[in-house]
């Protein structure tokens, strides 16, 4: 993606509001991050260049997340629930079970005969707004194996305390959350 692209998406998903004198608002948008420094440089590289288009046009904006367990917050939860989760988290993730940061590419072997299945049994099938695939792949991804998951992160939950499930709250206090330093410095840099 480069800064020409960006900007011309933006153009054309403006129209209507630059023709019309409307405010423009970007909302909930923002790249997930995947702890590789070369692929998170480059997210960081095309948030920047988001920014500036937003900028240069007077357009507001607010970015997805806040704080979260690792793909997008300026901060991100730690200690015990992090401990006690991660593994589970990794497991999402791998499996791409939550619609939020999945790719739909997470095991993409085991969806792949379904979505052969669909384009060859409904060809013209075609659900707005992103087509067959992507609402297969929800259906699978994003309810059935999330409900399935389901009981295994509850029993994470099983015997613990009031004092435990107070730590596992306070993971999520800001004082106890990691900062994604380039995340927030390029936020402040953005702060004109």
């Amino acid at each position: 993606m480069d800064r020409a692209r960006l900007e011309l998406a933006f153009e054309r998903r403006t129209t209507f509001q630059r023709e019309t004198g409307t405010p423009v608002w970007a909302g909930e948008f923002g790249p997930v991050y995947t702890g590789d420094p070369a692929v998170d440089e480059q997210r960081y590289r095309i948030l920047a260049d988001q920014l500036d288009t937003y900028d240069a046009h007077g357009a507001g904006w607010s970015l997805w997340t806040y704080k979260d367990v690792g793909l997008q917050g300026l901060v991100c939860a730690a200690g015990p629930y992090t401990e006690r989760f991660g593994a589970f988290i990794g497991k999402k993730a791998r499996l791409g079970a939550d619609r939020w940061g999945s790719t739909m590419e997470e095991s993409a072997d085991v969806p792949a005969p379904l979505h052969s299945l669909v384009a060859t049994e409904f060809p013209a099938w075609d659900p707005y707004p992103w087509g067959a695939r992507y609402q297969t792949d929800d259906l699978v991804r994003h309810v059935l194996i999330a409900q399935a998951l389901l009981p295994e992160y509850a029993e994470l939950f099983r015997g613990l305390s009031d004092g435990d499930l107070l730590a596992l709250a306070d993971s999520f206090a800001l004082a106890g959350c990691v900062r994604r330093e380039p995340l927030i410095d390029l936020l402040t840099r953005n702060l004109r």
